[in-house]
């Protein structure tokens, strides 16, 4: 999913962390990109604006 393309992704707050729960979508060179980062509505519906981002280095 490129940042042009729409999308749904929300993230819960769960003990320490922040599982995301939304759509899996194929993306090319995945296996050999270092950093991922994801961005997902904490309260979609509740009225609040804003985003919240993480990064995970995966080498």
């Amino acid at each position: 999913m490129a940042i042009s393309d729409s999308g749904s992704t929300s993230v819960i707050r769960e003990g320490g962390g922040y599982p995301l729960n939304g759509s899996k979508i194929f993306i090319t060179y995945t296996g050999v990109v270092e950093i991922v980062t994801a961005i997902g509505a904490r309260d979609p519906y509740g009225g609040t604006w804003g985003i919240s981002g993480t990064r995970e280095q995966f080498c």
